[in-house]
Protein backbone atom coordinates (compact mmCIF):
# COMPACT_ATOMS: atom_id res chain seq x y z
CA UNK A 1 0.00 0.00 0.00
CA UNK A 2 2.75 2.47 0.90
CA UNK A 3 4.52 1.92 -2.41
CA UNK A 4 1.39 3.03 -4.26
CA UNK A 5 1.27 6.24 -2.24
CA UNK A 6 4.86 7.00 -3.20
CA UNK A 7 3.92 6.47 -6.85
CA UNK A 8 1.05 8.93 -6.35
CA UNK A 9 3.45 11.37 -4.70
CA UNK A 10 5.86 11.23 -7.66
CA UNK A 11 2.96 11.52 -10.10
CA UNK A 12 1.93 14.69 -8.26
CA UNK A 13 5.45 16.10 -8.56
CA UNK A 14 5.51 15.42 -12.31
CA UNK A 15 2.05 16.97 -12.70
CA UNK A 16 3.18 20.01 -10.71
CA UNK A 17 6.14 20.47 -13.07
CA UNK A 18 3.87 20.23 -16.12
CA UNK A 19 1.42 22.69 -14.51
CA UNK A 20 4.24 25.12 -13.74
CA UNK A 21 5.50 24.92 -17.31
CA UNK A 22 1.95 25.39 -18.65
CA UNK A 23 1.41 28.42 -16.41
CA UNK A 24 4.32 30.19 -18.03
CA UNK A 25 3.48 28.86 -21.52
CA UNK A 26 6.74 26.97 -21.78
CA UNK A 27 5.01 23.77 -22.92
CA UNK A 28 3.49 25.64 -25.86
CA UNK A 29 6.99 25.72 -27.31
CA UNK A 30 6.68 21.98 -27.86
CA UNK A 31 5.64 20.71 -31.28
CA UNK A 32 1.87 20.70 -31.80
CA UNK A 33 1.98 16.94 -32.34
CA UNK A 34 3.04 16.53 -28.68
CA UNK A 35 -0.10 18.19 -27.26
CA UNK A 36 -2.40 15.11 -27.42
CA UNK A 37 0.33 13.06 -25.76
CA UNK A 38 0.64 15.69 -23.03
CA UNK A 39 -3.14 15.65 -22.47
CA UNK A 40 -3.14 11.87 -22.01
CA UNK A 41 -0.03 12.03 -19.79
CA UNK A 42 -1.74 14.61 -17.56
CA UNK A 43 -4.80 12.35 -17.38
CA UNK A 44 -2.71 9.37 -16.29
CA UNK A 45 -0.95 11.48 -13.65
CA UNK A 46 -4.29 12.78 -12.30
CA UNK A 47 -5.64 9.23 -12.16
CA UNK A 48 -2.59 8.01 -10.24
CA UNK A 49 -3.05 10.91 -7.80
CA UNK A 50 -6.73 10.05 -7.36
CA UNK A 51 -5.74 6.43 -6.69
CA UNK A 52 -3.54 7.80 -3.90
CA UNK A 53 -6.55 9.53 -2.36
CA UNK A 54 -8.57 6.32 -2.72
CA UNK A 55 -5.83 4.39 -0.89
CA UNK A 56 -5.68 6.97 1.91
CA UNK A 57 -9.47 7.10 2.25
CA UNK A 58 -9.61 3.30 2.43
CA UNK A 59 -6.78 3.21 4.96
CA UNK A 60 -8.44 5.67 7.36
CA UNK A 61 -12.05 4.80 6.48
CA UNK A 62 -13.23 8.08 4.93
CA UNK A 63 -16.06 6.86 2.72
CA UNK A 64 -17.06 10.30 1.44
CA UNK A 65 -13.51 10.96 0.19
CA UNK A 66 -13.38 7.48 -1.32
CA UNK A 67 -16.68 7.96 -3.20
CA UNK A 68 -15.83 11.43 -4.53
CA UNK A 69 -12.37 10.18 -5.54
CA UNK A 70 -14.01 7.41 -7.60
CA UNK A 71 -16.45 9.92 -9.10
CA UNK A 72 -13.57 12.24 -10.02
CA UNK A 73 -11.61 9.29 -11.46
CA UNK A 74 -14.49 8.18 -13.68
CA UNK A 75 -15.33 11.74 -14.70
CA UNK A 76 -11.73 12.54 -15.67
CA UNK A 77 -11.56 9.47 -17.91
CA UNK A 78 -14.93 10.09 -19.55
CA UNK A 79 -14.38 13.83 -20.02
CA UNK A 80 -10.94 13.33 -21.56
CA UNK A 81 -12.26 10.73 -23.98
CA UNK A 82 -15.26 12.95 -24.82
CA UNK A 83 -13.06 15.99 -25.35
CA UNK A 84 -10.71 13.97 -27.56
CA UNK A 85 -13.39 12.54 -29.84
CA UNK A 86 -15.65 15.58 -29.98
CA UNK A 87 -13.37 18.07 -31.69
CA UNK A 88 -15.74 18.02 -34.67
CA UNK A 89 -18.95 18.69 -32.70
CA UNK A 90 -19.94 22.34 -33.14
CA UNK A 91 -21.64 23.85 -30.09
CA UNK A 92 -23.42 27.17 -29.86
CA UNK A 93 -22.72 29.29 -26.78
CA UNK A 94 -20.56 27.61 -24.18
CA UNK A 95 -18.21 25.09 -25.67
CA UNK A 96 -17.95 21.49 -24.60
CA UNK A 97 -14.60 22.30 -22.97
CA UNK A 98 -16.28 24.94 -20.78
CA UNK A 99 -19.04 22.55 -19.76
CA UNK A 100 -16.49 19.84 -18.96
CA UNK A 101 -14.38 22.36 -17.01
CA UNK A 102 -17.37 23.60 -15.01
CA UNK A 103 -18.47 20.09 -14.03
CA UNK A 104 -14.86 19.22 -13.16
CA UNK A 105 -14.64 22.31 -10.94
CA UNK A 106 -17.83 21.32 -9.09
CA UNK A 107 -16.57 17.75 -8.57
CA UNK A 108 -13.22 18.97 -7.25
CA UNK A 109 -14.92 21.53 -5.01
CA UNK A 110 -16.75 18.64 -3.33
CA UNK A 111 -13.49 16.66 -3.44
CA UNK A 112 -11.73 19.50 -1.57
CA UNK A 113 -14.43 19.45 1.11
CA UNK A 114 -13.85 15.69 1.50
CA UNK A 115 -10.07 16.17 1.67
CA UNK A 116 -10.55 18.56 4.62
CA UNK A 117 -11.36 15.47 6.72
CA UNK A 118 -7.72 14.40 6.34
CA UNK A 119 -6.79 17.05 8.92
CA UNK A 120 -7.70 14.60 11.68
CA UNK A 121 -5.05 12.11 10.49
CA UNK A 122 -2.50 14.26 8.68
CA UNK A 123 -2.77 17.66 10.36
CA UNK A 124 -2.19 20.88 8.49
CA UNK A 125 -1.04 19.14 5.29
CA UNK A 126 -4.44 17.45 4.95
CA UNK A 127 -6.29 20.63 5.86
CA UNK A 128 -4.21 22.83 3.55
CA UNK A 129 -4.62 20.42 0.65
CA UNK A 130 -8.39 20.43 1.10
CA UNK A 131 -8.55 24.22 1.34
CA UNK A 132 -6.44 24.64 -1.78
CA UNK A 133 -8.59 22.18 -3.75
CA UNK A 134 -11.60 24.29 -2.76
CA UNK A 135 -9.87 27.58 -3.71
CA UNK A 136 -8.66 26.14 -7.02
CA UNK A 137 -12.14 24.87 -7.87
CA UNK A 138 -13.71 28.22 -6.97
CA UNK A 139 -11.18 30.02 -9.18
CA UNK A 140 -12.05 27.66 -12.04
CA UNK A 141 -15.76 28.36 -11.58
CA UNK A 142 -15.09 32.11 -11.61
CA UNK A 143 -12.64 31.96 -14.54
CA UNK A 144 -14.81 30.05 -17.00
CA UNK A 145 -17.42 32.80 -17.53
CA UNK A 146 -14.69 35.44 -17.69
CA UNK A 147 -13.34 33.75 -20.82
CA UNK A 148 -16.68 34.15 -22.61
CA UNK A 149 -17.13 37.71 -21.39
CA UNK A 150 -13.74 38.56 -22.93
CA UNK A 151 -12.59 40.18 -19.69
CA UNK A 152 -9.09 41.71 -20.09
CA UNK A 153 -7.71 40.17 -16.90
CA UNK A 154 -8.77 36.63 -17.84
CA UNK A 155 -5.13 35.63 -18.53
CA UNK A 156 -4.03 36.80 -15.10
CA UNK A 157 -6.95 34.94 -13.52
CA UNK A 158 -5.97 31.72 -15.31
CA UNK A 159 -2.36 32.18 -14.23
CA UNK A 160 -3.52 32.55 -10.61
CA UNK A 161 -5.74 29.47 -10.99
CA UNK A 162 -2.81 27.44 -12.35
CA UNK A 163 -0.48 28.63 -9.57
CA UNK A 164 -3.01 27.62 -6.91
CA UNK A 165 -3.34 24.24 -8.65
CA UNK A 166 0.47 23.92 -8.68
CA UNK A 167 0.65 24.46 -4.91
CA UNK A 168 -2.32 22.13 -4.36
CA UNK A 169 -0.57 19.34 -6.24
CA UNK A 170 2.69 19.92 -4.34
CA UNK A 171 0.79 19.67 -1.03
CA UNK A 172 -0.88 16.49 -2.32
CA UNK A 173 2.57 15.06 -2.98
CA UNK A 174 3.73 15.92 0.54
CA UNK A 175 0.53 14.37 1.90
CA UNK A 176 1.19 11.14 -0.02
CA UNK A 177 4.78 10.93 1.23
CA UNK A 178 3.58 11.55 4.80
CA UNK A 179 0.82 8.93 4.48
CA UNK A 180 3.24 6.36 3.05
CA UNK A 181 5.25 6.22 6.29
Amino acid sequence: MNFNLKISAWAAIILAIITFLDTFAITWLLPISFMPIKAWLVLVLILVILIGFIIISTKIKLNFLKIISYIAFIYMVLSTVLASVSKSIPLEGPTLAAIIGFIQAIIFLVFGIAVLKLKENYGNIGNGTGILFIVWSALMIISLPLFYMKVPFYGAMMMLTNLVYFVTIILSSILFFKASK
